[in-house]
């Protein structure tokens, strides 16, 4: 299983760094939203819908919407909107994760489009700013790796206390700290690197942390709920795509929505 998903990972990280640092923006973004579809139609059958019909209409409107996303994404206050809208669902996140009801399939669609949208958006538009927006872009991507990597193998060899047991019974307190080391590392790292002040961004590697294991815990209670391991086999060692940016899809539009309150981007 370790074996596949490093095999996995260093098959993409090219792929990756060239569409953050040599790629058009609308290459990104015409290959993040074929990603994004891929994540729909996994979030479609997560919430139980598994007819070939349903599907394909859903992949429709998630194509409307993403278009729609676009148009919105490059005028200010249509920008401000859908980072308003993903900063809300997240609020629902951390309510659904403390008192975990079982969520109706309508809040699973409409909320898991929500955000696919608003995080190929963001994704789309911080690349697009200029080369600062790439580095910031590549920093989200570092942080949500490391969190993930940090969590992964701290757990793995220390994690003793339960994070959320019902939940996740594999993620541990141990995890959460291990990759909130591993994502301050590479905050210092890269403030360091490019002369910027060190305190915002280790607040915002704090912040990504946080969020990105909600997000990660968010997609498990689904799971869970849904009665199912993985939310695809797309990616051999991780599962479906869902399982693999499950924490992305959350953070990137708070981080490019905090990026633009400090006047970073």
């Amino acid at each position: 299983m370790l074996k596949q998903r490093v095999i996995t990972a260093l098959i993409l990280l090219p792929v990756v760094l060239a569409l953050v640092f040599a790629a058009p923006t609308w290459l990104l973004a015409g290959v993040f939203g074929l990603i994004m579809l891929i994540a729909a139609d996994e979030l479609v059958q997560l919430a139980g819908w598994h007819n070939p019909v349903v599907r394909s209409v859903f992949l429709l409107v998630t194509l409307a919407a993403l278009t729609g996303g676009w148009v919105l994404g490059h005028r200010e206050s249509g920008l401000e909107l859908l980072l308003y809208a993903a900063l809300a669902w997240l609020a629902v996140i951390f309510i659904v994760l403390v008192m975990k009801p079982r969520l109706p399939r309508w809040l699973v669609i409409s909320g898991g489009l929500l955000m696919l949208v608003t995080c190929w958006t963001s994704v789309a538009v911080l690349h697009e700013t200029s080369s600062a927006g790439r580095a910031w872009l590549m920093l989200l991507l570092l942080l949500v790796w490391a969190v993930d990597v940090g969590g992964y193998f701290t757990g793995k060899h220390f994690g003793k206390h339960r994070l959320a047991p019902a939940i996740s019974p594999g993620k541990t307190w141990e995890g959460v700290l291990g990759g909130l080391v591993v994502a301050m590392l590479v905050a210092v790292s890269w403030s360091w690197g490019l002369s910027l002040d060190v305190l915002p961004i280790l607040a915002i590697g704090g912040g990504v942390t946080v969020i990105a294991i909600a997000g990660d815990l968010f997609e498990s209670l689904l799971k869970r709920q849904a009665g199912i391991k993985d939310s695809g086999s797309i990616l051999p060692g991780h599962g479906g795509i869902l399982d693999r940016l499950d924490s992305l899809i959350v953070t990137a539009p708070v981080y490019v929505f905090v990026l633009l309150t400090l006047g970073l981007i």
